[in-house]
């Protein structure tokens, strides 16, 4: 057993030891940037793209649509969602328009708002 421990103290002293430290070191890089870059995206959306994501899907709707049918108002039509330009958001929030563009350029690239009309809207489930 005394022999066994002596030459892996040895490998790891040696040559192999630097080629196993190197390797592990690349394995934590590969890894541990990974789930950085994970948690930084997690802390962005916290911090700053769920408020502009909560004002964009609160947003704005039409009145439905009314028809005068013997003297009465009769609903026609659903109300529609209309969409909220990047300085309504900004002023709803509070903050500057860049930091709202920003976030609703995240967003986009994530799939959960669209542009429309000029004005940003969620996507359809």
């Amino acid at each position: 057993m005394w022999r066994l421990l002596h030459s892996a103290l040895r490998f790891v002293i040696g040559w192999g030891g630097l080629g196993a430290a190197v390797a592990a070191v690349v394995a934590a890089l590969y890894h541990g940037l990974r789930k950085m870059f994970e948690t930084w995206d997690w802390y962005v959306y916290r911090f700053h793209d769920k408020a502009v994501f909560e004002a964009v899907d609160s947003g704005k709707w039409s009145a439905p649509l009314l028809m005068r049918v013997g003297g009465r108002d009769e609903v026609v039509g659903q109300p529609s969602r209309i969409p909220l330009t990047t300085q309504e958001i900004a002023v709803k929030l509070g903050r500057g328009d860049s930091s709202v563009s920003r976030s609703l350029e995240r967003l986009k690239s994530a799939k959960k708002i669209c542009n429309k009309l000029a004005g940003w809207m969620p996507t359809e489930p």
